[in-house]
Formats: structure tokens, sequence, C-alpha cells
């Protein structure tokens, strides 16, 4: 196993040699990014070289841990992604829908407060019409009083002077 990795890593370091100049001139993450690649092209020959003995190493145990993190991660991104669409959906149609109940109702209160306002005044002009009516109606009652005692006068003098005129 160990004659596979030494034989495998001066292969690829061969290879990477007539790369160096370009690492020079490479950032710092990309440089990361490139070992990293070389991390994992070394780990996938070791899994292919350990595959032909037929135990799992410690370092196939690892890659196959990682692939399945990597399944278990990109099925969970999907569900996730699945749901959030479904929440985006839900708030989008509730705020629709509750934009234009919004927008229906606060018209209705402007028409009610319209009408509570006319109410009001109306309210006022009626007050004032039965607040005179109520004062008519009891310069009315006073007058009729004072007519009912004028003619109760006049017919007592009229019966006088008929008794008068009568007797006489």
């Amino acid at each position: 196993f160990w004659l596979k990795l030494h034989t495998t890593i001066r292969i690829l370091s061969r290879r990477l040699r007539g790369l160096s100049a370009f690492f020079r001139y490479c950032v710092p993450a990309m440089k990361t990014a490139w070992f990293t690649i070389f991390a994992l092209a070394t780990c996938s020959l070791l899994g292919k070289a350990e595959a032909a003995d037929g135990k799992d190493r410690a370092i196939t145990k690892v890659v196959k841990m990682l692939e399945a993190m990597l399944e278990k991660s990109k099925a969970d991104g999907d569900a996730d992604r699945k749901t959030y669409a479904k929440f985006l959906c839900y708030c989008n149609t509730n705020k629709e829908e509750k934009t234009s109940e919004i927008k229906s109702l606060s018209t209705d209160i402007d028409a009610l407060e319209t009408k509570i306002e006319e109410l009001k005044g109306s309210s006022g002009v009626l007050s004032k019409d039965v607040a005179r009516l109520k004062a008519d109606m009891a310069d009315n009652k006073l007058a009729r009083e004072q007519a009912t005692k004028q003619r109760m006068k006049e017919a007592s003098a009229f019966g006088d002077l008929d008794k008068d005129s009568t007797a006489a």
C-alpha cells in the first residue's frame, strides 16, 4: 500500500513540477484549491488501490464518509430549496391577499368615517331642531293656556251681560 502511495505521489509531483512557475503567480487561495484537488486525487487513487486489496482502510473510510456526507448535504439542500419555495409562495400569496384586503377595508373605513361625520352633522342639526320645537311647544302651551283663560273671562263676562240683559 505504502509503495503504491509513494509511487503515485512521485508521479503526481513530477507532473506538478512543470506547474511550479504557475504556482508562483497564483493567489494563496488558488494554491489551496490546487493542493486540495491534489489531496483528493491522492485519496481517490488510494481508495482504488485499497479496493484492490479488498479491505477498507482508514483513508477509504474517511473518503466514503465524506462522500456520504456530500450526498446527504445535497439531499438536504434540495429539500430546503423545496421548503423555501413553498414558504415563499405562501408568503407571496398571503401578502397579495392581505394587501388587497387592507386596501379594500381602508376604502370601507374612509367611507364609514365620512358617513359618521355626515350623521354627526345631521344629528347636530336635528338636535337644534328638536330644541327649537320643544321651545315652540312650550310657547304654544303657554299661549293656549292664556287664550283659554281669556276665553273663560270673556265667557263669564258674556254670561253676566246676558243675565243682565235678560233680567232687565
